[in-house]
């Protein structure tokens, strides 16, 4: 029978103890009764043996003192008294004290012994008056018949004693019975204990152990790529519920996984065509800035840089968006984080007609996030909003609004859509929870707990008037304290702050890039600075120049037609590994190098690279080569 697991172990809970309780009252109404029999027929004999030893040892002692006078010869009448224990005899009998703690027949043999014992003591002082007077011959014959009372009363002691014997050998007969019984009691309840054990045993490997370990090992095949069928609990307890659940979470697994392989491919044909199409957008605006920095006034070259900017620019974000990098959390400021996103699906919105006003606050205070972890979560209700708009008749509009308020930044997305209803909005957080037909139900609850992991939360917004949806996450402010500004991790433009006389005299610096255009444009640059510029058009020809020449610094190209820059970093890092620390990767793709070859975020500038930023970084490691000192050069 399949019952809840809270009903099952409180089942398990009071069988055990009913259990217990059934130990416990068998033992105070069998063996507890006896042991009280016992106490009860036994506590008295031992005080009644002393008792009765006790005066029976004076009432010999004065016996014997009278026959040892009696038995000397001659004397006469006027000897002095013998000394009896006569006054010695206590106040209350044995029988007054101890009479109702016997049995009635010993308590009878008792008062007999205890009247024979009283006409001894009175007869011995008729012996003594007849010594006392003279009559030797009858205080010896009186005194021959105490001798045989008090073997009569010795005789009704020993029968009293024996009946109280008795009665203490039959309790005690009594008590053995009663702990046989006892013993058959307990060896009964062991045997239903055992029995409970096994039956309660039986019950948790099959109801519950054997569900955890049938669902354990599904989790791990599936962690491992195995796909199998549905887990088929029958309904009624938790783990039936979680199986549903997992079964749940298995299919849209399954069914994503193709997409997921498709989404994928797509990063790298995405990676790859941005690194593709970023070589000659880095030859365009290098060459715009250098025209730029000649000729100032020059509109177009302003406005070929401008454009380049913007291109490259959506290269980044897409690529970063497929591919993200490793999670950073850092300053930022959430109006950037939302035109970011809004820059990836404004086409959508536009290609169906859908307006997208924003509202962002001017001066808002930055928050502590990943940044692509929240343009996740803007996207994600973006597409929402993009979804319900498409299939709905009417105005179509969303609206996106950034303000602060008590400590905190606020974020809401709100469309003019149907809205949802109030049966549903209790469950739109809910995992596989989706009204859409090809939607999966986790784009909500995967935003919210990127919010709530960064401190914040994603809630709905009350119905209101206007109609629609409205979704508001907030984050709390970062402290006020002074940035630390890193150009590229930031992604924006940065004018150098070097000396700018001549900050590479006497370097060398090598230029390993495939694109002819790019590698003649930094080498003009760098030899204007009084640099020594090597260039290799691909990675074997890399490899011998750094074999070959004294080289301070390389610009290395990611992704060459013979030996990629991955394979030139290693051999860098076996042959020269202080060369290695003293590399520039120039790519469109930033997560390989620093997931593959682990190289810090401020030696990777994708392209196109602003030359201004690209002269600084280059300046902060041509300041550590100058600080090494002579030698460190040597190849």
């Amino acid at each position: 029978m399949k019952l809840p697991l809270r009903i099952r172990f409180s089942i398990y809970a009071l069988a055990g103890a009913g259990y217990l309780a059934g130990l416990i009252v068998t033992a105070a109404f069998v063996g507890l009764p006896a042991l009280l029999r016992v106490d009860r027929s036994l506590a008295p004999l031992q005080s009644v043996f002393q008792a009765i030893s006790a005066r029976q040892r004076r009432v010999l002692d004065a016996v014997g003192s009278v026959e040892e006078i009696l038995s000397t010869s001659g004397g006469s009448s006027a000897r002095a008294r013998p000394m009896l224990p006569l006054g010695e005899r206590p106040a209350s009998s044995l029988l007054s004290v101890y009479g109702q703690l016997l049995a009635p027949a010993a308590a009878k043999k008792l008062a007999i012994a205890e009247d024979e014992l009283g006409a001894i003591e009175s007869a011995l002082g008729d012996v003594v008056a007849r010594y006392e007077l003279g009559d030797r011959k009858g205080a010896q014959a009186k005194l021959a018949e105490i001798r045989r009372a008090e073997d009569r009363s010795q005789h009704l002691y020993t029968e009293a004693m024996v009946l109280a014997l008795n009665t203490g050998v039959a309790a005690r007969r009594a008590f053995r019975q009663s702990m046989d019984t006892l013993a058959w009691s307990a060896a009964v309840w062991i045997v239903i204990g055992v029995l409970l054990i096994a039956a309660i045993g039986y019950d948790v490997n099959r109801h519950v152990w054997v569900p955890i370990r049938t669902l354990e090992t599904r989790v791990r095949r599936t962690a491992a790529g195995e796909w199998t069928g549905p887990l088929h609990f029958p309904p009624g307890d938790e783990l039936s519920a979680l199986a549903a659940q997992f079964d749940a979470l298995t299919e849209a697994l399954r069914q994503r996984a193709g997409q997921h392989a498709h989404l994928a491919t797509a990063g790298e044909l995405l990676s790859g065509t941005a690194h593709e199409l970023n070589n000659p957008l880095q030859a365009i605006r290098s060459m715009a800035e250098l025209r730029v920095a000649a000729d100032p006034e020059s509109r177009d070259w302003t406005t070929v840089l401008a454009q380049v900017e913007r291109a490259s620019k959506l290269t980044r974000d897409l690529v970063q968006f497929v591919r993200p990098a490793a999670r950073e959390v850092r300053r930022t400021s959430l109006n950037d984080v939302v035109k970011s996103a809004v820059e990836l699906i404004e086409f959508q919105y536009r290609a169906d007609g859908i307006g997208l006003e924003l509202d962002l606050e001017s001066v808002l205070p930055d928050v502590r996030v990943d940044a692509h972890e929240m343009a996740q979560v803007v996207v994600n209700l973006l597409g929402n909003a993009h979804a319900v708009l498409a299939r709905t008749e009417g105005p179509k509009r969303v609206f996106v609004r950034t303000w602060t308020e008590g400590g905190l930044v606020h974020c809401r997305v709100r469309d003019t859509g149907p809205g949802i209803s109030t049966e549903i909005r209790g469950r739109i957080f809910s995992p596989f929870f989706t009204t859409r037909q090809t939607g999966v139900g986790l784009g909500l609850t995967v935003s919210r707990n990127l919010v709530r992991g960064a401190g914040g939360d994603l809630v709905l917004d009350p119905a209101d008037a206007r109609g629609g949806a409205s979704f508001t996450f907030s984050l709390p402010a970062a402290q006020a304290v002074a940035a630390v500004f890193n150009p590229v991790m930031n992604g924006q433009r940065v004018e150098a702050s070097v000396d700018q006389s001549s900050p590479f005299h006497g370097m060398t610096i090598l230029v390993v890039d495939d694109e002819d255009a790019i590698r003649g444009v930094l080498e003009r640059y760098f030899r204007r600075d009084g640099a020594t510029v090597v260039v290799a058009e691909g990675g074997n020809r890399a490899v011998e120049a750094i074999r070959r020449e004294a080289i301070d610094v390389v610009l290395l190209d990611l992704r060459m037609p013979d030996l990629d820059g991955t394979e030139v970093y290693r051999i860098m890092r076996r042959e020269r590994p202080e060369l290695a620390s003293r590399t520039i990767f120039l790519s469109g793709d930033a997560t390989r190098v620093t997931e593959e070859l682990d190289v810090p975020r401020n030696r990777v500038l994708v392209k196109p690279v602003e030359l201004g930023e690209l002269r600084r970084v280059v300046s902060d490691l041509a300041a550590g080569v100058r600080g090494q000192g002579p030698g460190t050069r040597d190849p």
